[in-house]
């Protein structure tokens, strides 16, 4: 086993944290000896590693004597003053061994000339003890639930949900329970609790609270009405105004907002796709929200793009961030109130956002341009507003009660109150209720292993694993269409468009894709998959590759990937992986060429893969494929290729050994294993290769070590996430 550790320099580090947490975080010990035997373990295993005491006496004594109580360091210091040693670590241990010794001594002594007092405490139990714990058992039975007996308090029990409020009482009455503090024994009257509904306000518990399920109680409201009732209430306006953006040829105007204290501008997704913007760059970026919070850092794409004045006097080149929301319903200023009109026109102001057909903030102007466009003109309004000029026009800030807009957010109720306090509304159910993550993956994977199939060619051939009841998704034929211009732009830009058309091309000629017929491109109960090229120029086998967006959302926020079960989760395979990988003598990993690609889907669930693509290099006219093999995209597509290859290794009679070692040693695509010897390690390559042919799946890049048999021409290979040198057989993280 000889150089199959992963770092031996880095195996002291557990037992110096250890080390160090026992007296960085000064632990309460029962006993001084608590305190020592750790100390002592700790050390005594550094030696082992090599690490001696005088590599880390001179830091860690000052720490270790923080670390003692009082008392017994000021034994210590005088011990220390009278006695000088040229190692003092090692006189603290000896002194503590001493002061251990003691202490047991002293205990010992006590115990055995104990006082008479303290022999009848330590006596057996009398009948008096015996009433005593009779009567302790008898409250902690109490505590239990008074609806249904289990070890939770009566105010958290599920089954009050099913209860109405007469059998709550009956209960009540029939088990001798206080209505305040709902437990039996004792009558309201005489009960120790002050409690007060916070329903009625009244003196009993809440859950038998009457005033809360009785209708009359409860106002039904409707958001018409709160409209109604909130006309003349004052709202604060923003810097708004009506921008043209445009890209090329393409333009559109938008509703912009200016707002100084963002440092950074941002532009709505749909506007960027609507101008088929292509993003320059990706920017990773945490935001700063009000009251100190602060959100996780996400990555951005950034555009560049330009913006004009309506009257086409102003043009500024600018980049921002995409935001799929920046800020709904913003109000805007009713001009046709006649006093607003008087003051606006007395000054010579016109409103571009006024005529501006969008509600919603389009373009959010930071801090990093807005300065480019703020003049120095500004208008103190008669009547309370504030108008700044901007060179892309006037806006108006400050309080009003005029709004324009009829959507007024607010919150309202349309059913009873009661509801609020059902725990099943919160999303809080019966335990026995919810099935659990295990039940859900076994009977996504009893339909898996019902569906399987072989199809003609001699390959598996799979259905897509749909969500029970989940709902219709929209086709999302025009987004993948710009999209496919986007992609075009990017791909012609950096020089890769042959090289992305030929591989979509050979995907044609080996039946991975197919054309859509030209009789069933207008049919229904289809979908559109966008997608986008990967560079991986760190792959050993393909540096380009297609993939395919099936987390895009239709209008109705609904996307292929929602309506589709994961299946198992993976992660939870990795360590096991690691551990067999270095189990044995060499250590062997290989992986599956083009492994998605290999499984068939079923024709009913094709249409839903479907996407566009060229005609030819002229660009002009558009072709409808459609995927014949499982996407790469899809997030059920791990799940599928794993399923399928544990299928086919079930299937397995003749070298049941090979595909034993086979089935738990795959993380998705990817082999993973060790042998003890060099014979068993040729063998299982042979017999890996045949076996996993058969379900046309074909295993690549074969690296072992010490063994050497590499495929790939690279000394240091991933396995897992971590580094694998294979000359030093280590692992390491980069």
């Amino acid at each position: 086993m000889e150089g199959r550790v992963i770092c031996t320099s880095q195996n002291n580090h557990p037992y110096v944290r250890e080390l160090l947490s026992l007296i960085l975080n000064k632990k309460e010990f029962n006993q001084l000896s608590d305190l020592v035997d750790q100390l002592n373990g700790q050390l005594r295993a550094l030696e082992v590693l090599g690490v001696t005491k005088d590599k880390y006496a001179a830091f860690l004594l000052p720490m270790v004597e923080s670390a003692l109580p009082s008392d017994t360091l000021i034994i210590w210091e005088r011990t220390r003053t009278e006695n000088a040693s040229e190692d003092p670590l090692n006189s603290l241990l000896l002194f503590l061994k001493r002061e251990i010794e003691s202490e047991q001594r002293i205990s010992m002594a006590k115990k055995t000339f104990n006082n008479q007092h303290e022999a009848i405490k330590t006596a057996g139990p009398t009948a008096t003890c015996l009433m005593i714990n009779e009567k302790q058992k008898q409250k902690e039975k109490i505590r239990s639930c008074i609806w249904c007996g289990k070890n939770h308090t009566s105010l958290e029990c599920f089954k009050l949900s099913s209860i109405t409020i007469t059998e709550r009482r009956e209960i009540l009455k029939k088990k001798k329970a206080c209505v305040l503090c709902l437990k039996p024994g004792h009558h309201a009257k005489v009960c120790r609790f002050y409690i007060k509904c916070y329903v009625c306000g009244q003196k009993h518990s809440p859950v038998l609270c009457t005033a809360a399920v009785e209708p009359k109680s409860v106002k039904e409201t409707t958001l018409q009405n709160l409209s109604q009732d909130m006309k003349t209430v004052q709202q604060t306006l923003l810097q708004t105004v009506a921008v043209k953006i445009y890209n090329g040829n393409r333009s559109t105007i938008v509703r912009a907002l200016f707002d100084s204290g963002s440092q950074r501008s941002y532009i709505k997704s749909e506007v960027a796709e609507q101008l088929g913007l292509s993003a320059v760059r990706t920017e990773e970026i945490s935001h700063s929200l009000f009251g100190g919070l602060s959100v996780s850092f996400k990555k951005y794409n950034v555009y560049d793009f330009k913006i004009e004045s309506l009257d086409s006097e102003v043009k500024l080149k600018m980049s921002a961030l995409e935001q799929s929301v920046i800020c709904k319903n913003v109000p805007k200023v009713n001009e046709s109130h006649d006093f607003v009109k008087k003051i606006l026109d007395k000054h010579g102001i016109h409103l571009t956002d006024r005529d501006c057909i969008s509600k919603d903030i389009e373009l959010l102007i930071g801090a990093d341009f807005s300065g480019l466009l703020i003049t120095e003109s500004f208008v103190q309004l008669e009547n309370g507003l504030t108008a700044i000029k901007t060179k892309l026009g006037w806006t108006l800030q400050g309080k009003t009660c005029l709004v324009g807009s009829n959507i007024v957010t607010s919150l309202f109720c349309l059913q009873n109150i009661k509801d609020f306090w059902d725990l099943e509304v919160l999303g809080i159910n019966d335990p026995t209720q919810v099935q659990s993550k295990q039940q859900k993956e076994e009977e996504v994977m009893t339909s898996f292993e019902e569906n399987i199939q072989v199809n003609t060619e001699g390959r598996y051939e799979v259905h897509l694993p749909w969500k029970t009841g989940h709902e219709d998704i929209q086709s999302n034929e025009q987004l993948a269409i710009r999209r496919l211009e986007s992609i075009t732009k990017k791909l012609t830009a950096s020089g890769k468009f042959d090289d992305y058309n030929n591989v979509l091309g050979e995907w044609e000629r080996s039946g991975i894709i197919e054309e859509v017929p030209v009789e069933e491109k207008n049919k229904e109960g289809v979908h559109y998959l966008p997608h986008r090229a990967v560079m991986k120029e760190s792959s050993l086998t393909t540096k380009l590759r297609p993939v395919y967006d099936a987390s895009a959302k239709d209008s109705n926020g609904m996307s292929l990937n929602s309506c589709l079960d994961k299946g198992v989760n993976f992660l939870d395979k990795i360590p096991n992986l690691l551990t067999g990988f270095r189990k044995g003598y060499i250590g062997i990993t290989a992986d599956i060429a083009k492994a998605f690609l290999q499984i068939s889907v079923t024709p009913q669930d094709r249409d839903y893969l479907r996407f566009v693509w060229w005609k030819d290099n002229t660009c002009e006219e558009i072709k409808v494929y459609r995927h014949c093999r499982v996407v790469f995209g899809l997030t059920a597509s791990p799940f599928l290729l794993s399923a399928t290859i544990s299928h086919h290794l079930n299937q397995v009679t003749e070298q049941k050994d090979t595909a034993d070692i086979l089935a738990r040693s795959f993380y998705v695509d990817n082999l993973v294993t060790s042998l003890d010897s060099i014979e068993q390690t040729q063998k299982f390559i042979q017999d890996a290769k045949r076996v996993m042919n058969e379900g046309k799946f074909d295993l690549r890049q074969w690296v072992t070590s010490p063994l050497e048999i590499n495929e790939t021409q690279n000394t240091v290979i991933s396995i897992l996430g971590l580094q694998w040198d294979t000359d030093t057989d280590e692992l390491f993280v980069t």
